[in-house]
């Protein structure tokens, strides 16, 4: 039997759990609610799952000491913390969300296990969206099924997670209900990695390492916000990429509720827009060598071309020390 474990960050109310409560969606998964908070401050109603565990910094600092820095403060990107308990518990999937979203149907958890299940074919893409018709007339036989699918990227309705910028175009726009859809994203190809609705399997658990942003104990800014899975993504694919893996997304679908402050946000995102059209070309042109996941991660560190951003070289030296520690919890 496949153990799963869904990991939940948050700062609110959780009385949205009872949505998917009533569809049996927690009834044999472990269910990790990782609070922003120093303290637990939120109570949790009652959920029928296999497992439950909450924490909050306390606990964190309590098992990291002064390594827990690398989990920051005022940000969802504390949710690495719940993909290393998963792990730690033994885990083949894990699967996190946001605390505002709700599911459409009980197949929510069924969907992405097999889409995690799911072997694609190497340098052709799908033309049809759709799992039962993704080999259409004259798709070649001998790549079919040869890459493993670890990464299965969910998607949403009614609120899309657009950055504030996109957002202020779209005001008061909410979008329909999608269906079933699942699309292969090639390799080489890049994609905007969101935390809201993903799944991944134990093996990659190392890679997804939600980068430092938010704040640290003491309220200072690390010095970027709201790129800490966008950035983890383009690595993450960057390394599947080489490792002869692959990423898919689509179903299953959520409905997000909650657009955060698109003001807030503009804030937020100002300092990271710049990096952000850079990070993924330094990425991309890193030639990988090695032939496991930490150690791909490690070579990509080494390798990267730092001194374009050397702008933000304190922050930069800051994040690879962080990571570097993160890594080596799975040795």
């Amino acid at each position: 039997m496949v153990s799963v474990s869904i990991v939940i960050p948050t700062i609110r109310n959780l009385e949205f759990l009872k949505k998917w409560n009533e569809l049996n969606l927690f009834e044999s998964v472990d269910l990790i609610i990782i609070e922003d908070h120093i303290k637990k401050e939120i109570k949790i109603p009652k959920i029928r799952c296999r497992s439950l565990f909450h924490y909050s910094h306390q606990d964190i600092e309590r098992e990291f000491k002064n390594k827990a820095w690398i989990f920051p403060y005022r940000t969802s990107a504390v949710r690495s913390y719940g993909f290393y308990k998963a792990w730690q518990n033994g885990a083949d999937i894990i699967i996190t969300m946001d605390d505002d979203c709700k599911p459409f149907s009980q197949d929510f958890v069924k969907n992405h296990i097999e889409n995690l299940k799911l072997k694609v074919a190497t340098n052709w893409s799908p033309t049809y969206p759709f799992r039962e018709l993704s080999l259409m007339r004259g798709f070649p036989y001998e790549i079919r099924n040869k890459k493993q699918v670890v990464l299965s990227h969910g998607i949403w309705a009614n609120i899309p997670d657009l950055d504030a910028t996109t957002q202020l175009h779209l005001l008061e726009k909410s979008f329909p209900e999608l269906p079933n859809i699942l699309h292969v994203f090639p390799k080489g190809v890049y994609f905007p990695m969101s935390v809201m609705n993903l799944g991944f399997s134990r093996e990659i658990v190392p890679l997804l390492y939600q980068l430092l942003m938010g704040e640290d104990k003491n309220g200072k800014a690390w010095g970027f916000d709201r790129f800490d899975d966008i950035w983890s993504g383009v690595i993450t694919k960057k390394i599947i990429d080489h490792l002869k893996l692959a990423a898919v997304s689509g179903s299953p679908i959520v409905w997000h509720e909650r657009a955060s402050n698109v003001y807030n946000n503009l804030q937020k995102e100002a300092k990271g827009i710049e990096v952000n059209e850079i990070f993924w070309k330094l990425v991309d042109e890193v030639k990988l060598k090695k032939t496991t996941p930490i150690d791909c991660y490690i070579e990509l560190l080494d390798k990267i071309n730092w001194l374009k951003l050397e702008k933000y070289e304190k922050y930069f030296t800051t994040l690879k020390k962080a990571t570097l520690i993160w890594l080596n919890l799975f040795k």
